[in-house]
């Protein structure tokens, strides 16, 4: 029905009424896991989306990943050299995915046919929790994660009977 697609649209395209409606400030800054490799960002992302990919699954560990694409020009690595692995997306395409050679962390990639942006990994940001990039609907996001927590692993599940609890 397309009414029920248009009401849709619609509402994904409000910010969401507990979300806080400030942008964070540039340049904003990001890195892996063990903090060997840093980087900023000198531009907001030209998109937030998830990606259902196999490859981005594997990667992940997830059924998506979270990526955003910046423009290559406002990007630069502060600290570390990040590794590359490259391979052939599910698409058909060249792919350069760009990783931590210490922790593994996957920071973003490169695609043949585009090199005026890279797909930036969001979760790698800094300033996620505090709610710098806007999340998709139907991404749920734990209540440490929007109230600044960046450390440990706590998210919500919600189970048949209505009650919630926290994954393991």
């Amino acid at each position: 029905d397309n009414r029920f697609a248009a009401d849709r649209m619609q509402r994904q395209s409000r910010p969401s009424p507990t979300m806080k409606s400030t942008r964070p400030e540039l340049p904003m800054t990001g890195g892996c896991q063990c903090g060997a490799i840093r980087y900023e960002i000198a531009s907001f992302p030209l998109l937030l989306y998830t990606c259902n990919c196999t490859d981005c699954q594997r990667q992940s560990g997830s059924a998506f990943a979270l990526n955003m694409p910046v423009k290559f020009s406002d990007f630069r690595i502060l600290q570390g050299e990040p590794q590359g692995w490259r391979h052939t997306s599910p698409s058909g395409t060249p792919v350069t995915s760009r990783f931590c050679g210490n922790c593994g962390s996957r920071l973003y990639g490169e695609r043949d046919g585009r090199p005026e942006t890279i797909s930036l990994r969001a979760g790698t940001l800094d300033a996620v929790s505090g709610h710098a990039l806007p999340v998709p609907d139907g991404v749920a996001m734990s209540r440490r994660l929007r109230h600044g927590a960046r450390h440990g692993c706590a998210a919500k599940t919600s189970r048949t009977n209505g009650t919630s609890g926290t994954a393991s």
